[in-house]
């Protein structure tokens, strides 16, 4: 599951880290997922796949709320900022959603694409073997993963997104470890070089017609002093 900000204009960095920032509580990872389904409603890739609103809406927030559990259970990391406002998903080097998390978690992630309509299925499978296969390829040393980052729209323009991701950042700075992450919204490539990140690749999915960046960045890597909010 890719990662996404929406875009907007600049903000200071000190006016956002008042907000604090902690683990989804295990009794929300299905709220979580009601709130990111609503961040990522208008997303290219999810908009290409699931055309119908509601559907793209019900087949989301699902999917999302399993990725929450499952990324937790495998030992990543699912974080939060303003009462629930935002979650960001990260895995850090040597945790993957491997069977063994699958099982833990009940087969959450493996129900809910199950549940959708067999052409569907096979499509977003593709699509996320493609990208785990690249993601291999092209960062094969220990690193952290940015699953996925949303904020809800109510609450977006006030750097929410920006400061759970900075501080996922900080992370991975502390280990030596670089960073990778995938977008489908072109304007959120920009947000990402703020941050330190470079592209690696631009990736098309015929199925889909909808491209992806593929990005990551050094440990060393430095942000810019004015930063996109999100």
């Amino acid at each position: 599951v890719a990662s996404f900000v929406m875009p907007s204009g600049p903000i200071d960095p000190e006016e956002i880290v008042s907000t604090s920032i902690a683990a989804v509580p295990r009794d929300a990872y299905a709220s979580g997922g009601v709130m990111l389904a609503r961040a990522f409603a208008d997303d290219p890739l999810w908009c290409a796949l699931w055309p119908d609103s509601a559907h793209r809406d019900q087949s989301l927030t699902r999917m999302l709320g399993a990725l929450t559990r499952t990324t937790v259970v495998a030992g990543g990391f699912a974080r939060t900022i303003g009462d629930d406002a935002g979650v960001a998903l990260w895995t850090q080097p040597g945790v993957d959603l491997d069977t063994w998390a699958l099982l833990r978690s009940r087969l959450a992630l493996p129900r809910s694409v199950m549940q959708l309509p067999r052409r569907e299925r096979r499509i977003l499978l593709d699509v996320l073997s493609r990208m785990e296969k690249r993601r291999k390829a092209l960062v094969p040393e220990p690193h952290w993963y940015l699953q996925c980052v949303g904020v809800d729209p109510a609450r977006q323009d006030a750097g929410l997104g920006a400061a759970l991701v900075r501080e996922g950042l900080a992370r991975a700075s502390r280990d030596g470890a670089a960073t990778y992450l995938e977008t489908e919204t072109e304007s959120n490539v920009a947000f990402y070089k703020h941050l330190g990140f470079t592209v690696l690749e631009k990736h098309h999915l015929d199925d889909l017609v909808v491209p992806i960046w593929l990005m990551d960045r050094p440990p060393t890597a430095t942000m810019t002093a004015t930063q996109p909010s999100r």
